[in-house]
């Protein structure tokens, strides 16, 4: 969602629809694995979803992504306490604790 009036901004959501001849079933799936969904989110969220699999350089992000090399080294380092730059100039997601 774009504004909230009584809370926080929500994560983006998705439901697989299933019809069957006696019931519905929904089933929620995150938007970044579908593809038609994935190119809606912000570069900053499908950054985050790629880097799930593992480490990748800037250049490689941006590849896969199809995206600017320039936006993802800005997203990288506007949003430096979710990223880490490890050796060899990759990328990982930054351990968080709770």
């Amino acid at each position: 969602n774009r504004k909230a009036n009584l809370g926080g901004l929500r994560p983006a959501t998705g439901f697989e629809i299933t019809f069957e001849a006696e019931q519905t079933t929904f089933k929620g799936v995150d938007v970044a694995d579908v593809a038609d969904l994935a190119g809606a989110l912000s570069i900053y969220q499908r950054i985050r979803h790629l880097l799930r699999n593992g480490a990748m350089t800037p250049d490689d992000i941006a590849t896969e992504l199809d995206a600017k090399p320039d936006t993802v080294k800005r997203k990288i380092r506007r949003y430096k306490q979710k990223f880490t730059v490890l050796d060899g100039g990759r990328v990982g997601l930054a351990e968080t604790r709770r």
